[in-house]
């Protein structure tokens, strides 16, 4: 079997056949042979298939062909995300965020399938668990990022967002604390300052880069080899913005 990748599938045996859809995000490691590298997969299922001593025209044109899905994404992503859809990308960043600490997010007890999830998608994989009330303290960079993620997704509606239970640290708990405590912060002037963009880095060398004021304009910018934006501009605002925060 032949080694093949568009902008649908990469196929590379024996290690991986999968649509572009199955994985979050790709990187290279420079190998022991010039002009060779590890290609690494990232799975959205938190897996990582590692591909050694690749020729790097293979890479590229997996860099290349990848950005082209990326941007054919982004083009569908003009309808706002249906709520399964905000289900599966939210329960997998979190996989992602938490999977080298020792954090418990989700509580099989507790857990509703989406279609008793309501109005609210938040509701369907992260409750309050009463008892994980003595848990301990997340890493605080664990907890921002999870709460970027949690924003990007809701926005700002209040009802959408956890709300703490006073005496109880649980994780439900743990990250409306942090949003109430942002939302109670006094705002000074550099907070005031008008923002273009919000950055988020879901990847090694992999940025979510957003509109504050239009949340489902969303691109994504990747720092290469090659570098690139989903929005198909070189040189684009969204790169600059990245490279200069």
């Amino acid at each position: 079997m032949k080694v093949k990748i568009n902008d649908q599938l990469i196929c590379i045996p024996p290690y991986i056949s999968a649509r572009w859809s199955q994985i979050a995000f790709i990187e290279s490691q420079e190998g022991d042979v010039q002009g060779h590298a590890t290609l690494k997969l990232h799975l959205v299922d938190g897996k990582v298939i590692s591909i050694p001593n690749l020729d790097q025209s293979i890479i590229d044109i997996a860099f290349h062909e990848h950005l082209l899905y990326l941007e054919a994404s982004q083009t569908n992503k003009e309808d706002p995300l249906r709520e399964d859809d905000k289900l599966g990308m939210l329960m997998n960043v979190l996989q992602q965020l938490t999977k080298n600490a020792d954090i418990q997010i989700f509580s099989s007890k507790n857990f509703l399938p989406p279609l008793f999830a309501g109005e609210n998608p938040i509701d369907a994989i992260l409750q309050h668990t009463p008892e994980h009330k003595d848990y301990p303290d997340a890493p605080a960079d664990v907890l921002e990022k999870m709460v970027s993620v949690i924003r990007s997704l809701v926005g700002n509606t209040s009802s959408a967002l956890p709300k703490p239970e006073p005496h109880c640290n649980c994780m439900y708990c743990q990250i409306g604390r942090v949003i109430h405590e942002e939302e109670n912060m006094t705002v000074s002037e550099q907070d005031l300052t008008f923002r273009t963009w919000d950055i988020i880095q879901s990847g090694d060398k992999l940025y979510v880069v957003s509109d504050p004021l239009n949340p489902h304009e969303q691109f994504s910018v990747y720092l290469g080899p090659p570098i690139g934006c989903t929005c198909g501009e070189p040189n684009c605002e969204h790169l600059k913005a990245v490279l200069y925060t």
